[in-house]
């Protein structure tokens, strides 16, 4: 009896490990995106912290690049550039051939449109729908 528990616990804890990883695979790196409003603008650091060891690291945040050598897992990597007015700034690192973006919005929020005018309509079978003319 007591074998068959112990040969059913080792069967389960072997299962669980067997189990294989779920989802797509991502960059290995944790980005991380700071506005902080300066004179005239807004300052965006970008911060890429590699969650294990990297041959190298690219950076982008909105049209300024750099490359960095090998990092170590948990040191993170910066890019800071300076924004006037208000934008969307993108960003996104690379390493170990995969790649990862974020995106911020600095200064005043986008204006959304207003939807166009639509009178609703009664079909003669009883369906309403809307009908919008631009």
């Amino acid at each position: 009896m007591g074998r068959l528990i112990t040969v059913a616990i080792l069967l389960a804890a072997g299962s669980a490990q067997a189990e294989p990883r779920r989802g797509k695979p991502t960059a290995p790196l944790r980005l991380e995106l700071v506005s902080k409003p300066v004179s005239g603008g807004h300052e965006v650091t970008l911060v890429a912290t590699p969650r294990r060891d990297v041959p190298s690291v690219e950076l982008t945040l909105g049209d300024k690049r750099a490359a960095f050598g090998a990092s170590a897992a948990g040191r993170p990597v910066t890019l800071t550039v300076f924004v006037a007015g208000d934008a969307d700034v993108r960003a996104t690192g690379r390493a170990a051939g995969r790649s990862t973006a974020k995106a911020i919005r600095v200064g005043a929020a986008r204006l959304e449109k207003a939807a166009p005018p639509a009178t609703l309509r009664t079909l003669p079978d009883g369906r309403v729908v809307r009908e919008v003319r631009r």
